[in-house]
């Protein structure tokens, strides 16, 4: 067991290492924004890291050293340790001894050998950590992170020029116009099954009633209506049979269309906040309100 002077004590600022001090020495973490940049030593020497847009550490170099590291989808890798910092795999510290990352501020260890956390999620399974109390991502680490071990969020896009940012909002922006107006028509179309169905619902169990089928005269005896009227309420009840067929698939196909709406839409709101972000609100309100003035004229006729 290590003594107090041995410990390693870390030191965390917004979620992240920040600083760690081992045995009277300090080493000082140095982001751009949320990218890793470098480790500064209180020895005099420093560490500068190269990291892809989610700061998993790809090369480091420094006066003793220098090398690159690569990892399998789950974070695992054969290259030897980095530095005392131990950042690695999505900017993570990995601890040496057990081979793990941990994650939350070292709420639970993540395995990346096993590809699964050691420990549930107090959050599953009926809240946002999933059914599955021990899967990292939900066995989709490719296009998610968990930074805190609680809850998977979508990894930040790839670098791009400003120029490229600034295009890609537009045309985000134009697509969820897009998918607004598919929305309306699925739930206009849904409604209007709906209201019709429901009419014909109330005009089926009518119709005996309205054909004079199975009803008692004043004397309290059931009539005997003619074979021609019962052949024609029984068709009428079989073309609404059919129509409320037909009405049930109209109403699920809007529904369908409707949810995969807003599945996109959300999906999209992930990519423009990251955007957002990275342009700054007066790049982005830019981008976005020359799209909206761009989308009325062509409502109005202007364009």
């Amino acid at each position: 067991m290590p003594t107090a002077k041995e410990a390693t004590h870390y030191f965390y600022t917004a979620n992240v290492i920040a600083t760690i001090k081992k045995a009277g020495h300090y080493a000082t973490v140095f982001r751009t924004s949320d990218q890793l940049a470098a480790v500064v030593f209180s020895q005099e020497h420093s560490t500068l890291l190269a990291t892809d847009s989610n700061s998993s550490v790809l090369r480091y170099e420094c006066l003793e050293d220098s090398g690159p590291r690569s990892y399998t989808a789950y974070g695992a890798s054969e290259d030897k340790p980095l530095d005392t910092s131990g950042l690695a795999f999505n900017g993570e510290r990995l601890d040496r001894l057990s081979s793990t990352y941990l994650l939350g501020n070292g709420y639970r260890c993540f395995s990346p050998s096993l590809m699964r956390f050691l420990s549930p999620d107090n959050l599953s399974p009926f809240e946002h950590g999933g059914i599955n109390a021990y899967a990292y991502c939900s066995d989709d680490p490719i296009n998610f992170t968990d930074p805190t071990g609680h809850m998977m969020r979508r990894r930040a896009p790839h670098p791009v020029p400003r120029e490229a940012m600034h295009n890609r909002v537009i045309e985000l922006v134009k697509k969820n116009a897009n998918l607004n107006d598919n929305f309306r028509s699925a739930n206009k179309a849904r409604n209007a099954a709906t209201a019709e169905l429901n009419g014909l619902n109330t005009r089926y169990a009518n119709i005996d009633k309205s054909y004079g089928i199975n009803q008692r005269g004043e004397s309290g005896l059931k009539t005997k209506p003619h074979p021609d009227t019962v052949a024609k309420a029984a068709n009428v009840k079989e073309e609404i049979v059919r129509r409320r067929v037909e009405l049930k698939h109209i109403i699920a196909d809007s529904q369908a269309t409707m949810d995969s709406v807003k599945a996109q839409q959300s999906a999209m709101q992930e990519e423009i906040n990251i955007y957002k972000e990275k342009m700054g609100d007066d790049a982005f309100f830019r981008a976005f309100n020359q799209t909206r003035i761009h989308q009325h004229n062509i409502r109005s006729g202007l364009d």
